[in-house]
């Protein structure tokens, strides 16, 4: 840590509960690491309280398969 506190300009602030948005959560005997928070925070940023759910119109009656076609080189 002092090979680094002599390059940047750091402070000590206990232990850390978010790196670069990802969180962490310590138990007794594991670590894990979530992206959760950051999508929360990108969600709540650009949805705007804006959640519907939006469908999307398709023909139904068109059946899709698996393309048969002769391959071109």
């Amino acid at each position: 840590m002092k090979i680094l506190t002599n390059k940047f300009d750091m402070k000590c602030s206990g232990v850390a509960n978010v790196i670069m948005k990802i969180k962490i959560v310590r138990k007794s005997d594991e670590l894990t690491l979530s992206q959760s928070y950051y999508t929360e925070k990108i969600f709540d940023k650009f949805s705007k309280g804006d959640n519907r759910i939006v469908e999307t119109l398709m023909n139904i009656s068109v059946y899709l398969s698996k393309n048969k076609c002769k391959v071109i080189d």
